[in-house]
């Protein structure tokens, strides 16, 4: 989606599918934009994300609650850990944060999970 598209009402499904899947207890992982959705679906409000550059302002502006870090490339937050996101092109350069958690561990790096992303 072009940064700056209005997002009102035009993801009402997959925001509330979202919503169930992380409630049922899914890790959930975004690239690019994808926090936008993860944002409108509140799981964002009072946690850490990241997104690809073009779409930090519209964060910024429209979901307050929601702690950016556009330096990071990846940030894995949220209760439980299992929000995972990436901004730009970060999955295809690095895509283990997801095969890690299905592994048990709650960060991409060392077998014990302890080395920050």
């Amino acid at each position: 989606m072009p940064p700056g598209t209005p997002i009102d009402g035009r993801f009402d499904a997959e925001v509330e599918w979202l919503r169930r899947c992380h409630a049922r207890g899914a890790t959930i992982a975004t690239a690019c934009s994808g926090a936008l959705l993860l944002a409108e679906s509140g799981l964002l409000d009072g946690n850490e994300a990241t997104t690809h550059w073009a779409y930090c302002d519209t964060i910024r502006a429209r979901y307050p609650k929601v702690k950016l870090h556009p330096q990071r490339a990846l940030v894995v937050s949220g209760d439980g850990q299992r929000l995972v996101m990436a901004g730009g092109g970060t999955f295809v350069a690095r895509p283990r944060p997801v095969p890690d958690r299905a592994r048990g561990r709650r960060r991409s790096g060392d077998a014990d999970g302890t080395s920050e992303t």
